[in-house]
């Protein structure tokens, strides 16, 4: 593809950080309290920048409380509880992506109340979907898992238990309906697993378990029909009542959870063919039936609660993994509209710059007249260019409303496909690399728009990590 260029061919000697780093480093930091319990559920919700916990179970009783986590404190949304879902733990609590609110389905109310109900939370309340036991919904269900199938727009449901059996079935729920699905190849009915999705990769990954004799150690991908189990070299110790969530690093991390051994405090990462186990500065106590989800926006993969052992009180301590040297994107500045609308340019789900890796991005609302071209701007500062301050108004020049983001350093011809471009940058495997900063934009040739003929995008700038 014309558009792939590794950045070491760029004659880019002068803005290379020093040499001799170190390989990325990764440290758990202690943070905020919040009521110690177990068995809560965590979600970030990328639509309102907030990451979000209803319940859990406190030792004596199940919580409907709602809290919203801000990187230093948690704050209760206890103004809207006589609108929460009733009491209960070991639930299931995700983003849906497709609709921008915040879905919990079913869990435990008590010995014997298992629940189905579907909830959904905007920011400020909650609005019930589906009561218990209507219609369609899938049983009543503990210690499943539901996930966010990004690319597909639907919410993906395995697993779990009735109060007397392991389940083993296959749900999705799309356009405000549940409907069963059959794959031809399924993981065993179990329940405590955890899956997570890769937006990188758009699969669904289920590790682990309890079929209600064994602890599993099993790892399975949902491929969007069918279920695939993979056979990776390494994997860590069969275990259930862990937690699990994509990272920072472009990856899925297992933590903690109960063995046959005991309570458990070990780090892993998927990397889409193997496990590896990850040692850090610093780790929480070992722990199960916690949660853990990443914030999207400040770039930390959160752990809250969970239980110790018999005899002691559950954790009230927040811990956030940070990443030494993180690859970062931000929106820089703002596109001008086109015939097609204004360009919008943003990096792919889960891309990231790293060292030793293709960041690719993608440009929406393109004109489809193949004549007419984008290209990619690629540029090392965002205050000068050619003896220019930047941003540049390109007004001056027949293009009102529209403005040069970044230095113009290397320009890359982009494939466009219709009204859109997808663009891929290929990053060196080279350590001196980590934390060079770069911009990027988008000019595209529109001759309708106005008298110089093109617009622009909006810019991203970015830092470039090594993990």
């Amino acid at each position: 593809m014309r558009s792939i260029r590794p950045l070491s061919g760029l004659c880019l000697a002068t803005y290379l950080a020093s040499a001799g780093l170190s390989a990325q480093s990764q440290s758990w930091v202690e943070g905020g309290l919040l009521k110690d319990r177990f068995s809560p559920r965590m979600t970030f919700n990328s639509h309102t920048g907030s990451l979000v916990l209803f319940g859990g179970w406190d030792g004596s009783s199940y919580l409907r409380d709602t809290w919203v986590w801000d990187g230093n404190l948690w704050s209760q949304r206890s103004e809207f509880a006589q609108n929460s879902p009733p009491p209960r733990g070991s639930h299931a609590l995700t983003h849906n992506s497709a609709s921008g609110y915040t879905v919990l389905f079913g869990g435990r109310c008590g010995r014997i109340c298992i629940l189905n109900d579907l909830w959904r939370w905007d920011g400020l309340n909650w609005e019930e979907l589906f009561p218990r036991d209507a219609p369609g919904s899938p049983p009543p269900r503990f210690n499943h898992d539901l996930v966010d199938e990004q690319h597909q727009g639907r919410l993906f449901l395995f697993g779990g238990n009735d109060g007397d059996v392991e389940l083993g079935d296959t749900w999705v729920f799309k356009n405000g309906q549940w409907e069963e699905i059959f794959p031809p190849v399924s993981p065993s009915p179990r329940n405590a697993m955890r899956m997570a999705y890769d937006p990188v990769r758009k699969r669904v990954l289920l590790f682990g378990g309890w079929d209600g004799s064994t602890y599993l150690g099993d790892t399975w991908e949902w491929i969007g029909t069918t279920w695939l189990k993979r056979q990776p070299t390494t994997s860590p110790p069969a275990r259930a009542l862990h937690s699990m969530s994509f990272t920072q690093r472009g990856r899925i991390a297992v933590f903690g959870g109960l063995s046959q051994a005991g309570i458990r405090d070990d780090l892993w990462e998927w990397d889409g063919e193997n496990w590896h186990e990850i040692e850090t500065f610093r780790s929480p106590p070992k722990r199960s039936e916690h949660d853990m989800a990443l914030d999207s926006q400040r770039q930390r993969l959160v752990l809250f609660g969970g239980w110790k052992g018999s005899s002691t009180r559950s954790p009230d301590e927040t811990w956030e993994l940070v990443l030494e040297n993180q690859a970062t994107v931000n929106t820089h500045g703002f596109a001008c509209s086109g015939t097609a609308g204004s360009p919008a340019l943003q990096a792919k789900p889960g891309n990231m710059p790293w060292v030793d890796d293709t960041y690719r991005l993608e440009v929406a609302n393109l004109t489809s007249t193949t004549s007419e071209g984008a290209i990619g701007i690629l540029g090392f500062s965002d205050r000068d260019w050619a003896s220019q301050a930047l941003p540049m108004d390109l007004g001056a020049f027949g293009a009102p409303g529209c403005l040069l983001l970044t230095s113009v350093d290397k320009a890359f011809a982009l494939d466009k496909l219709g009204g859109r471009a997808d663009w891929e940058i290929a990053i060196p495997n080279q350590a001196t690399l980590s934390g060079l900063r770069f911009y990027l934009q988008v000019l595209v040739v529109d001759r309708a728009a106005n008298e110089l003929g093109v617009t622009v995008s909006n810019g991203l700038s970015h830092s470039i990590g090594i993990r």
